[in-house]
Order: C-alpha cells, then structure tokens, then sequence
C-alpha cells in the first residue's frame, strides 16, 4: 500500500501589500511553537520567492527571524537570513494567552504601530537597525492584514 505524505501549503499569516501595485512587500509567518525552524524557514523563502516578495519575517514567541530577496540567484536560495533576535518580552501578553490567533493579533498591531510611527528606541541595537532598513520601508508602503481569517476556538 502506497501511504502518501500530505502537506498543507504555506499560508503566511500577515501581509502587507503595496498600495499602488498591490503587489507584496512583506510577509509574516507566526509560530506559537516551533519544533522544526529549518522546514519553516524553508516555506517562508520558498513563499517569498515564488510570490515575489522581497521580506520576510517569522515570528515565534522567543524570536524574530528576518529575511530579504536580495535577488542575486533565481530561486530560493537568493532570499538570506539578514537575522535572528530575541524577543521574548515584546509579545510577552499575547504568549501567556497561548492562543496562535492573540499572538497574531499582536504581531499584527506590533506592526501597525510601526507604520504609525512608533519609536523604535525600545527596542534593542541590532533588532533596531533591520526594521529600519528591511520592514519599515514595506510598511511605509504597504497595506498591513491579515492573510486570512483568525477564528477563535470558540467560533467567535
């Protein structure tokens, strides 16, 4: 008997599009847990390649791994980590929630905030210098939501 592995296909869960082209500018993956971040790794470039997005990120509760296209091959491989930072306490109420949908939610306001505007000086020196240069100009240009529904356990 043949057993066949299915595989869901990614689906990020925050996109922010270019208002003008409506193209992507950014995707984010959130992982409340993550056991295996080379397979997640994997999706997420193999999403921003296939889709043309040229930043990525993937947030878990402890970390912000942060990836560009930086467009010197054809294929995956041109997307690089630019970096892994901590940041255990920037989501700390959404974590101890343990629902995927309130850390979503909390990545995605993170966001919002932002665009707005809101000071980075918060924040560490290394995490710091790539926002500014990698997701604050998507955001500056982009449209930020969520790529699909968040429905709660409870339907609600």
């Amino acid at each position: 008997m043949l057993v066949v592995e299915s595989r869901m296909p990614f689906e990020p869960d925050i996109i922010v599009t270019n208002r003008d082209a409506h193209d992507l500018a950014l995707v984010v993956d959130v992982k409340t847990q993550l056991a295996d971040v080379v397979a997640a790794e994997q999706q997420l470039r193999r999403y921003m390649f296939g889709m043309g997005c040229p930043v990525g990120i993937l947030v878990t509760p402890r970390t912000l791994r942060l990836y560009r296209d930086r467009y010197k091959e054809y294929g995956e491989d041109s997307v690089e980590l630019v970096g892994e930072f901590p940041i255990e306490t920037l989501f700390a109420t959404a974590v101890a929630a343990r629902q995927g949908f309130d850390l979503e939610n909390a990545v995605q306001s993170w966001l919002e905030r932002l665009a707005d505007g809101e000071k980075l000086s918060a924040l560490p020196e290394p995490l710091r210098s790539a926002l500014q240069a990698h997701v604050i100009p998507a955001l500056a240009r982009g449209e930020i939501r969520a790529a699909r529904p968040r429905w709660r356990p409870t339907g609600t």
